[in-house]
């Protein structure tokens, strides 16, 4: 997995620099010692890579979609989404991605995962026939291609917290949304008589977007402590079915 955050030079420098420093030579040696020339040798910080491989009892599980957009400037949008769905730490990783096309030739590209919900946006000359995750398996990893139709039609919470709220964290609960088809949203805050308390509405040209909540009505004034759900409105302001209630509990201090 080194060799693949690295040119192979750089690696195989490594790899003789730390078999004939003389310090180790005759002598124990500890990992920081290997990890100091490799530092030294690449110009890169790597305590994350050695923390998360090395204290972490677990691996990444990525989940992948990708989709061929619409055309800009004669080359072909595609949208990547990777997911890690392990329950630990998200990895902070290179991966690669091949691009396979009709007429037997292939691009690579390397893109920076350490979230656990990313996407990502490039531009290709020719329409991809094929995507190919980490072909070359530098990752110790397990991966997998979701349902892309399933997939790329979903509006959903990746994330909402802290909840309950306000806490000692914060005063605020943060939400994050992704949404394929992309365009505006409208996001309310409801009593549990259904009563709309709060409406935000969200230009959603990234895919993800994050929004929050300081319990305050449209008015600014602090609601009452109590449960409170979350709905959500594509541009037709038909609402959005996600799959269970998201119930956000707060209490006014």
């Amino acid at each position: 997995m080194l060799r693949g955050m690295m040119e192979d030079s750089v690696f195989f420098d490594i790899l003789k620099s730390y078999a004939s420093d003389k310090r180790w030579t005759y002598g124990s040696v500890r990992t920081d010692n290997f990890k100091e020339i490799c530092e030294v040798k690449s110009g890169m910080d790597l305590d994350n890579f050695f923390n998360q491989w090395l204290y972490y009892q677990y691996f990444p599980e990525y989940r992948y979609s990708w989709k061929i957009g619409e055309r800009e400037n004669n080359q072909y949008k595609i949208h990547i989404q990777i997911e890690q769905v392990q329950n630990s730490i998200a990895y902070d990783m290179l991966i690669e991605l091949v691009f396979l096309f009709s007429d037997g030739t292939h691009t690579s590209i390397v893109v920076k995962n350490y979230d656990y919900s990313q996407t990502y946006t490039i531009l290709l000359p020719v329409q991809p026939k094929a995507m190919l995750f980490d072909p070359d398996n530098w990752i110790l990893c397990d991966a997998e291609e979701s349902d892309l139709e399933k997939f790329s039609s979903e509006i959903r919470i990746l994330k909402m917290g802290p909840n309950p709220f306000p806490n000692a964290a914060s005063n605020v609960i943060n939400i994050e949304i992704i949404n394929w088809i992309q365009g505006e949203l409208y996001v309310d805050i409801v009593d549990v008589l259904g009563r709309k308390i709060m409406s935000k509405r969200v230009l959603n040209d990234h895919y993800t977007t994050q929004i929050s909540w300081d319990g305050r009505n449209q008015n600014g004034v602090k609601v009452s402590s109590g449960i409170y759900f979350l709905h959500i409105r594509d541009k037709l302001n038909k609402m959005v079915k996600l799959g269970s209630k998201q119930k956000i509990i707060y209490f006014n201090n």
